[in-house]
């Protein structure tokens, strides 16, 4: 028969009372279970700072939390596929509430050639009033201004790229490229306005920038344009599947996707990340059961004496398993709490400081702002009780043994 309320209730007293029977022991014990899940918990918060960080310096460095193009334009990339009906498209994004910014593009190839050297560009037409809204174009001038409306024949080029033309704030540079539709070759006198630095090397030593009509002219585009990058005003949006959002953005004959399947790489990075914080926890996890497991054997061999008179007084199997069981649960709750105030101590102060990384390359994102851990009620709920249920299992070894011993064996090996 199970155990009735007043008798769990002595059990789980006396459970208690055993854990401060060895009080260094269960210190120990009890710092070891703690420690490990406050790291779970930092970890758990700083993984997620990071994933933030590196979403925003992907998608607001310059691609965009989302993209709109012509069907097949990502595939082929023909200079002759502009966007469907533009001026309904842009009307439509400036209506929708989801949509926080957006901005309009011209990309086509390109050749830029200084009086020193050559080199093929991705040219870039940008509306310098709406860019700023999804980009940081106008944040990462490393010399010279911001492309502005009445900049006529300036362009913006990447570090690398000026370097490597031997070209500075104030020359002047040819521009070649092939107009839509014809192939014809034009080509056009720039100024540099500007040198920018975004530290992505594809930008930085491959993309020049200038004025949407700028670029419009020399691809022979009239007023189409192919591609709208956008901001959501929740970045999950973009990560949320919408049946039927995306095609009612787009509109006929064109396409919208978020950053997901712009940046394959980065996604399946974050992915494999993700999987592998989970085996950080579990392999965690299971060292500290481990050293609970531990614990219980040793705190069972030293009764065993009091086990064997238990057992011959006739209290049943089951109630000298769930007492052993009752003391692992004890250990996991009383480290539970500093454990996770050690994990909330540590994220809240990383959090306030932040950790600098920096400029540093990570699956070929730029991290550009102080990574910060943060704490999200989920980490307080989820791996406390995660860790009391391991420790309940890491327990039941423990108890079976010592449910499993006779009576006479226990009380010989206990004198």
């Amino acid at each position: 028969m199970p155990p009735r309320f007043g008798a769990l209730r002595l059990i789980f007293l006396l459970a208690l009372r055993n854990v401060f029977r060895h009080r260094r022991r269960s210190v120990l014990t009890g710092m070891a279970i703690g420690v490990g899940l406050a790291t779970v918990i930092f970890g758990d918060a700083l993984w997620l700072g990071m994933f933030t960080r590196m979403i925003r310096g992907a998608t607001h460095t310059f691609v965009g939390e989302a993209q709109v193009h012509r069907e097949g334009w990502r595939k082929r990339r023909e200079l002759e596929a502009v966007l469907t009906d533009p001026a309904a498209l842009l009307q439509r994004l400036g209506a929708d509430e989801r949509v926080a910014a957006f901005a309009p593009r011209v990309l086509g190839s390109g050749m830029l050639a200084s009086p020193r050297d050559l080199r093929p560009v991705l040219l870039v037409g940008v509306d310098p009033a709406l860019e700023p809204g999804v980009s940081a174009l106008h944040r990462v001038l490393a010399a010279g201004r911001y492309l502005t409306e009445e900049g006529r024949s300036e362009i913006l080029l990447g570090a690398k790229l000026a370097e490597d033309l031997e070209v500075a704030v104030g020359d002047k540079i040819v521009v070649t490229t092939a107009r839509a539709g014809s192939g014809e070759l034009v080509q056009e006198l720039f100024r540099i306005g500007g040198v920018v630095r975004f530290g992505i090397r594809q930008l930085d030593e491959g993309a020049a920038f200038t004025t949407l009509p700028n670029a419009q002219g020399l691809f022979g585009l009239g007023e189409g344009f192919h591609e709208v990058a956008l901001r959501f005003r929740e970045e999950t949006t973009a990560l949320e599947v919408m049946a039927g959002y995306w095609p009612t953005l787009a509109g006929p004959g064109n396409e919208a996707v978020g950053w997901p399947e712009l940046l394959p790489e980065v996604r399946s990075i974050l992915e494999l990340s993700d999987f592998m914080l989970w085996i950080v926890v579990l392999l965690l996890f299971g060292i500290v059961s481990v050293g609970v497991m531990n614990t219980l054997f040793m705190s069972i061999y030293e009764r065993q004496f009091e086990f064997g008179v238990l057992a011959a007084l006739g209290t049943s199997p089951r109630s000298l398993g769930l007492l052993v069981m009752a003391e692992g649960g004890w250990l996991a709750l009383l480290s539970a709490l500093p454990g996770a105030l050690l994990g909330a101590c540590l994220g809240w102060w990383y959090g306030y400081v932040g950790i600098d990384y920096s400029g540093s390359e990570f699956a070929g994102v730029t991290i550009l702002e102080l990574i910060r851990p943060e704490l999200h009620p989920r980490q307080f709920v989820l791996y406390p009780l995660a860790l009391v249920a391991i420790t309940l299992l890491a327990s039941a070894y423990p108890a079976l043994h010592v449910a499993r011993r006779p009576p006479a064996e226990t009380m010989r090996r206990g004198l």
